[in-house]
């Protein structure tokens, strides 16, 4: 499979450059030759056949070194972003853990309490001293080959698990390439996306298995990935594009020949200019997930493209009620997909599955309304959802007003209910500036009509996951532990809440509206 193709692309064209790592390349007879010298040595190791192997990452290129080297021996592969997370899993077909040596020094501690054996590759496997000067043989390889498991958001506080076979990989890898234009003349940057996620993994691999060249950059100053001339294809999430464009003029360059791709959340006009500025004039909004791909992608061009979606027509996405019957155009619903590369559950989670997968389609869990021209718009999740005045309102498109008004990168709009047992709205408002008082009161005003009182918090970093989707359940658990210790007199005083949540940026860090 995508070992196989790295091979056939090694013997054809050895010298072309499969990666750029941190800056450095590395041609596909090199890669090649790494994955063999890292499976010749696993295999003496007793590791082929079923299982799970688990990655905790180090460097992304060691990672994916050893997962594609799993891969060809038959096994499994599961990337985690920290040790700490394996045994939060839930996998009880772990049959070991592979990590370079000298890296995560807890990992053994963690595996042994977890009763899972532990693998250390030689750092002269990896470092690919042995591969210097070396031409390997490259034998063709033979199945069966091993298949891999993508984490999702985990915005709730769990991740749920998505197995992916091998045929299932390959008809994603095709799925991609033809939407995106991704060919064998692609230089596609990834950033720093783990192999735990569906960006990292799948534009990555999309692209090795077309015999294009992937950027992956693994430090701090994330501007750096763009160093590397002739990028044609970025993907990055809002909360990372951010920090992007925030480097010093003149360190990032630009090119109207690069597809910017933004995804897992709603991109902010704001910085939807200044990308157009700074980077590219190629932008697009994604709408897709983990367990059923692309859904939609739509060329920013005027602001309504913010917000409103093409579909990707062959996708079959749409808007139903609980029935699961099609709206008409202008009605809110549940945003369904058919299911796509046979997944049809999660793995392990019986109860996740029946709740969103159900009769042939995926419930990811969206609210959305189309137009009469066939475009979609999000309305936030199900579960967004906060109570006023006894009416249920999505919260996501408050929270998209609210960003774009106020110029800020992140808002989350949660209700908690009080020691009365009201549930009370809060907005916590990312921010490292000040706001000014009015505009602030104007744009709650417009956006939380009929909210007689709501708690606002500033707060420098909103906590996000490795996707930088905003993790609700985090907020909510501290602003309840804060309720359950105070009078609603006292928090009518109390500036505690957003020095809880986090240390605010300015002055005045909780106001009632």
């Amino acid at each position: 499979m995508l070992a196989t193709k790295i091979r056939a692309k090694a013997r054809e064209t050895p010298d072309k450059t499969a990666i750029v790592f941190n800056n450095r390349e590395l041609s596909y007879r090199r890669f090649a030759c790494l994955i063999e010298i890292s499976r010749r040595y696993l295999a003496a190791q007793g590791l082929a056949g079923e299982g799970v192997a688990v990655l905790p990452s180090g460097s992304l290129m060691s990672t994916w070194i050893l997962g594609l080297a799993l891969h060809s021996l038959g096994m499994t592969t599961l990337a985690v972003s920290s040790a700490e997370e394996i045994g939060r899993l839930n996998l009880p077909d772990i049959r070991c853990v592979v990590a370079t040596a000298g890296a995560h020094p807890g990992l053994d501690h963690i595996c042994a309490a977890g009763g899972w054996r532990l693998l250390r590759v030689p750092a002269e496997i990896i470092d690919g001293a042995t591969a210097q000067g070396v031409v390997l043989d490259l034998p063709d390889l033979s199945g069966p080959f091993g298949g891999h498991i993508l984490l999702t958001s985990g915005t709730t506080g769990s991740y749920k698990k998505v197995f992916f076979d091998p045929a299932q990989q390959w008809h994603r890898f095709c799925y991609l390439q033809g939407l995106h234009g991704i060919t064998d003349q692609s230089l596609v940057n990834v950033l720093n996306f783990g192999m735990w996620t569906s960006v990292g993994y799948y534009f990555a691999a999309s692209t090795w298995d077309a015999g294009g060249t992937v950027v992956i950059y693994q430090g701090r100053a994330l501007h750096d990935a763009f160093r590397w001339p002739g990028i044609s294809h970025t993907y990055v999430i809002p909360h990372l594009l951010a920090q992007i464009l925030a480097a010093p003029d003149g360190a990032l360059p630009h090119s109207d020949a690069m597809q910017l791709c933004v995804m897992a959340g709603a991109l902010p006009q704001s910085l939807a200019d200044l990308a157009r500025a700074r980077l590219t004039r190629q932008i697009y909004i994604h709408y897709g997930s983990t367990e059923a791909s692309v859904n939609a992608r739509t060329l920013v061009e005027t602001p309504e493209d913010l917000r409103w979606h093409r579909p990707v027509p062959s996708c079959g996405i749409e808007a139903v009620d609980e029935q699961g019957r099609t709206l008409a155009a202008g009605q809110v619903g549940l945003i369904r997909v058919p299911v796509f590369a046979g997944v049809t559950s999660y793995l392990h989670d019986e109860a996740a599955s029946r709740a969103f997968f159900r009769d042939g389609y995926f419930y990811p869990g969206d609210l959305g309304v189309f137009r009469s021209d066939g475009r979609l718009a999000l309305h936030g999740r199900v579960t967004d959802v906060v109570n006023i005045l006894g009416s249920k309102i999505a919260t996501g498109p408050i929270e998209e007003a609210l960003q774009h008004q106020l110029g800020v990168s992140g808002v989350c709009v949660f209700s908690v209910q009080n020691e009365a047992a009201e549930e009370e709205i809060h907005v916590a408002i990312e921010t490292a500036r000040p706001i000014d008082q009015t505009r602030l009161a104007a744009a709650l005003g417009r956006e939380l009509q009929g909210v007689p009182d709501a708690l606002v918090h500033f707060i420098d970093a909103l906590p996000r996951n490795d996707m930088g989707k905003i993790q609700r359940d985090v907020l909510k658990k501290s602003a309840a532990s804060l309720i359950a210790g105070e009078s609603r007199q006292q928090r009518r005083r109390s500036q505690r809440l957003a020095r809880k949540l986090d240390k605010p940026p300015h002055g005045g860090a909780v106001t009632r509206r």
